[in-house]
This record gives C-alpha cells, structure tokens and sequence, in this order.
C-alpha cells in the first residue's frame, strides 16, 4: 500500500496534502465500493449464463437426465416417500447440483477477468509520474 500512496501523493504540495490525502481515501473506498458491486453483478449474470447453457445440454441428452432422475430416485427410495416425491427430490438435486457447477464457473469467469484487470494495471506502473 505504501508505494501506491507515495506515488499518488508524492508530488503534492505540503500546504495541500490533507485535503489530498482524503480524496485519495475516498476515491479508495469508492473504488472498492463499486468493485465488489460489479463482481457480485457479473458473479450474477455469468452464474445465469452458465446455468442456462447447462439447461440447454440437459435437453440434448435426456437418456442421462432420466437415468440420473431414476437412479437418484432409488435413493431418494429409502425414506419410503412416494414416487411423485423421489422425482421432485431428483429434480431439485440435480438443480443444485448444476447451480453449484454454474457458480463455480462464474467465480473463474470473474477471477479471470480480475486477473486481466490487474495485468493491464501492471503494465501501466511503469508510465506513473515518480515526481517528489
């Protein structure tokens, strides 16, 4: 943290500094404010994104969505519920199993894109003004 603050207030006046120095806090906190809300934002849409696409593969092989459905249903079995109830609770099993798989996918989309933002942030170090 500390050479980011020396080469943000590095080159300000001692009179101004303070007032500097609290800009610099706020557009910190602001930053951090709005970059969490925009991670949870595409955390968001990239998990509806994946869970969609997910559904879309379900369609194209229903021989493994039904077999999956009767095997868990077996289980499912055991607790001596009906067949309507075995079914729901197969369906709502491999729902959460398929949103678990789309978060996890959404966090790399995000990590990944983070990553890019911090490389380009990188690369730009070099071009700061390093005045005293």
């Amino acid at each position: 943290m500390a050479p980011i603050v020396t080469l943000t207030l590095g080159g300000i006046p001692k009179e101004r500094l303070k007032l500097a120095s609290g800009v610099f806090n706020l557009t910190r906190n602001l930053g951090g404010a709005i970059g969490i809300a925009l991670c949870g934002s595409i955390l968001n849409n990239r998990t509806n994104f994946h869970f969609s696409r997910m559904g879309e593969k379900m369609v194209s092989v229903p021989h493994t969505v039904n077999d999956f459905i009767s095997r868990s249903a077996l289980f499912f079995n055991r607790s001596g519920s009906d067949q309507t109830s075995e079914i729901l609770a197969s369906t709502k099993l491999l729902s959460q199993l398929m949103l678990r798989e789309a978060q996890t996918m959404a966090f790399s989309d995000t990590f990944l894109l983070i990553s890019g933002l911090l490389f380009i942030a990188f690369l730009l170090v070099p071009a700061m003004n390093k005045s005293s």
